[in-house]
């Protein structure tokens, strides 16, 4: 029995020796990678700005100005026609063109200057038309400071196969220093677009501060040259007249 004991020792002394002397194990480390999907639902706050919607005030309606209506003016006879006051009466001057002649053509306008008158605002006013007509238009004609009224009697004739647009109520008279631009709203209607052949007549009027009639001695009367119909001026020269009073 002590014997088998012993040999038990040696052996296990013996096992212990060989497992001292064995080489330590290799450790081995693997890395892998690994994906790793994650669906998440994040929640940002938002903030929504929702417009107002009124409904709007309606615009009031569109009221045009009332439309330039010329004051009405006699029609005359082909050749004959009744002179107006403005070139009848006044001072009676008669007129002598100095310069240029009394006809002139431009483009086939021909613009005739057939009278000539001058008269006080005061004598003009007795005369029921031209009053009426500075009370229709007061708002755009004034005759404060005015002492005198010219007036220059026009014939106007479109000798073309075309319509053509002339303003001899748009023109320009020049008095010593004074310049001064016809009235539109006291003349007769002798402008605007001419038919073929038309034919136009009456008094260009216009009106002077710084001279009385009397000292009126010569009157340089411009109008443009007449246009096409689309506004193209037919000549390079307008109407020139110089009027001189005897």
């Amino acid at each position: 029995m002590r014997r088998i004991i012993l040999l038990a020792i040696v052996w296990l002394v013996a096992g212990l020796a060989v497992a001292c002397s064995a080489p330590e194990a290799e450790v081995k480390v693997i890395k892998e990678t690994v994906e790793v999907v994650v669906e998440a639902t994040v929640e940002v706050p938002v903030t929504v700005i929702v417009p107002q919607v009124q409904e709007a005030e309606p615009l009031p309606s569109y009221t045009p100005y009332p439309t330039y209506t010329p004051y009405p003016t006699h029609t005359p006879a082909a050749e004959s026609s009744k002179p107006s006051k403005a070139v009848s009466g006044g001072t009676g001057h008669t007129l002598d063109c100095a310069v240029e002649p009394d006809v002139l053509d431009r483009g086939g306008v021909v613009i005739r200057v057939t009278g000539l008158a001058l008269a006080s605002l005061d004598d003009m006013l007795d005369d029921p038309e031209f009053a009426g007509r500075v009370e229709t238009y007061e708002r755009v004609v004034s005759i404060e400071g005015v002492v005198t009224v010219g007036s220059i009697q026009v014939r106007v004739e479109n000798t073309t196969d075309e319509s053509l647009w002339v303003h001899p109520a748009q023109g320009w008279v020049m008095v010593g220093g004074e310049e001064d631009f016809p009235s539109l709203e006291l003349s007769d209607d002798v402008g605007g677009l001419f038919e073929p052949g038309q034919v136009k007549e009456g008094a260009v009027l216009f009106l002077l501060k710084d001279s009385a009639p009397a000292d009126v001695q010569e009157i340089r009367y411009q109008v443009r040259s007449p246009s096409d119909e689309d506004f193209n001026s037919l000549s390079d020269r307008d109407y020139e007249f110089l009027l001189t009073l005897r």
